[in-house]
């Protein structure tokens, strides 16, 4: 539930930024909020499964250092 959270997040920040900025560039004009929102739907789609391999780079990094010494005999 917080990955999607943070996505959505993600998606409505961007949605603001790249508004704004085609507003301040003049190219609002050319391109609607209907296409910068499908860009951002994109952007959140990329964050949260960017997430979830994060997750498993962290785990899989956190069993590797974890591990007791191996005693010799």
């Amino acid at each position: 539930m917080k990955r999607l959270i943070n996505s959505l997040i993600g998606m409505f920040l961007y949605s603001i930024v790249a508004y704004g900025g085609n507003i301040a560039t003049g190219l609002a004009k050319y391109s609607s909020f209907k296409d910068v929102f499908l860009e951002s739907i994109f952007f959140g789609i990329f964050v949260f499964l960017f997430q979830s391999f994060k997750l498993k780079i962290d785990d899989h990094s956190e069993d590797s250092s974890n591990k007791p010494p191996k005693q010799s005999q």
